[in-house]
């Protein structure tokens, strides 16, 4: 569904995930030391929302922002040949 709104972006997400398997294929244990890292930081944070949801909420809030602005927001429109019409 969300490949419907944005191929662009689906596309991009897909080479990052194929480049991420070559560099695992690449570099098996770096990447595995980086998945225990990830598993680690989310066992943290499950532990962080069960001591205290309201915070918890925040931060995943704050997040969802800090990831939206990273990834540059919405496309622009002029990229919908449906809408320059």
């Amino acid at each position: 569904a969300r490949c419907d709104a944005d191929p662009a972006k689906c596309e991009q997400m897909k080479e990052k995930r194929a480049e991420r398997r070559e560099f695992c294929k690449a570099n098996p244990e770096k990447c595995e030391a980086q998945r225990e890292q990830m598993k680690a930081k989310r066992a943290e944070m499950q532990a962080k929302c069960k001591a205290d949801p309201a915070k918890c909420e925040e931060m995943k809030q704050e997040a969802r922002k800090k990831h939206r602005d990273r990834m540059g927001g919405p496309p622009p429109s002029e990229s919908k040949p449906e809408t320059a019409k």
